[in-house]
């Protein structure tokens, strides 16, 4: 039964398999094709661009899922032929407002902005800034400073895997150098807004939304000096004269942890408006592990800098899914991963179709269910292999498989 109550009847016929009357999957001996639709969507604003790499009949797309499997058969990695790229942009016009306001700012549990909403907040007339004279720049921009404690502008949490390319891109702009390089971390409110992100986010793991508490802790200037470094760097350089505004994508593996290499922080660089030069671009960075990537615009400086038509890019590496197991199967979800969005396999642990019971964690399997917390199997082995008829593997899954049953 569906959600809502409605059967659905899937079956396998040989290497086909139907969800009702539409075909899903085509298996083949390294995976399967999986059968899709093309999307291409472009408002002038945000795009989302999937598709595969094989014609099917009836306008269908296919694309080609590879399982990498380990020596006793077990799904390890599932890598595929799709492509995937989607891209947002913050333009803080009135018009686009309820659209951009839920995915580059602070939500409450059911996705409405709250008042520390980073677009909502920072967002004021462009004529406060008649110097810019970018034609792209619409009737609204972001204000960012010090000043009213909100040096964090418009951000986006995503959900990446090894491989997955991120890029962000701003226009920015600020009068006149700055004469005294005061400052205030913007720890004081990135943290904060990380914490909403990861309760607010379907993306974020169940695991991690438990232990958010810890994770914000483990982030903080005492416990994570090479964070701080990251998102606020050359801090002892107090002559510098242009603002401590910066453009900034960080990474951080499944349980949230930072991650070092491809994180990046890029400033501000020069005062005024020179045309074709007011913008801060980050592109194409990988990311290094199956995580998160955040992505946004800051500035620690008493002097406001001014940012406008924040753009978030991600385009999909080649990794749908990874897979860790415990000894007798069970899937260990804190290091395991999937890209968010991705169908489902059925074939993981030995390799062969099982369907998983989400509520008590038991496999179905072609035979019999099999209990993978305790390594025992539900009911007894039809062959009568074992003393005793519910051992799963015969007590040693290190070299024995039994992928029916």
């Amino acid at each position: 039964m569906e959600g809502g109550g409605t059967e659905t009847v899937t079956s396998y016929v040989s290497g086909f398999v139907y969800r009702g009357t539409e075909l899903q999957y085509i298996l083949f001996e390294e995976g399967r094709i999986r059968v899709m639709e093309s999307v291409s969507e472009n408002n002038g604003f945000d795009y989302l661009d999937i598709d595969g790499n094989l014609a099917l009949p009836n306008n269908k797309r296919g694309a080609w899922d590879y399982f990498v499997r380990d020596q006793l058969s077990n799904t390890r990695m599932v890598l595929t032929q799709e492509t995937y790229m989607g891209s947002n942009i913050c333009t803080f016009e009135q018009a686009r407002l309820t659209n951009e306001a839920p995915v580059f700012g602070q939500t409450d549990a059911n996705g409405q902005p709250t008042p520390a909403n980073e677009v909502t907040f920072t967002r004021l007339p462009s004529t406060n800034t008649p110097g810019w004279a970018n034609p792209a720049i619409g009737s609204y921009v972001s204000r960012i400073w010090a000043n009213n404690g909100k040096k964090l502008g418009a951000n986006a949490l995503l959900k990446v895997m090894a491989g997955d390319k991120v890029s962000a891109y701003t226009n920015y702009y600020y009068p006149s150098d700055v004469a005294n390089n005061n400052f205030v971390s913007i720890l004081h409110n990135l943290l904060p807004a990380l914490t909403a992100a990861i309760g607010g986010s379907p993306m974020v793991s169940g695991s991690v939304k438990d232990a958010s508490s810890a994770v914000i802790d483990g982030l903080s200037a005492s416990n994570n000096p090479l964070f701080e470094s990251t998102v606020s760097p050359d801090q002892a350089n107090t002559t510098d004269p242009r603002p401590r505004a910066f453009l900034t994508v960080v990474f951080f593996d499944e349980r949230f942890n930072f991650v070092e290499e491809g994180s990046i922080s890029l400033r501000v660089d020069h005062a005024g408006y020179i045309a074709g030069q007011d913008y801060l671009s980050l592109t194409d960075i990988k990311a290094p592990k199956n995580g998160y990537a955040y992505a946004f615009v800051s500035n620690e400086s008493y002097t406001a800098v001014f940012f406008d038509n924040f753009r978030v890019t991600h385009e999909h590496g080649r990794i749908l899914e990874e897979n860790h197991y415990y000894a007798y199967g069970l899937r260990n979800a804190c290091i395991s991963s999937r890209a968010y969005g991705a169908p489902g396999n059925e074939y993981g642990y030995q390799g062969d179709y099982s369907e998983l019971d989400e509520d008590i964690g038991w496999n179905d399997f072609e035979l019999r269910n099999y209990d993978a917390q305790t390594g025992r199997f539900l009911q007894q082995d039809p062959y009568g292999q074992f003393a005793s008829g519910y051992i799963g593997m015969g007590n040693n899954p290190v070299n024995v498989v039994d992928p029916t049953g």
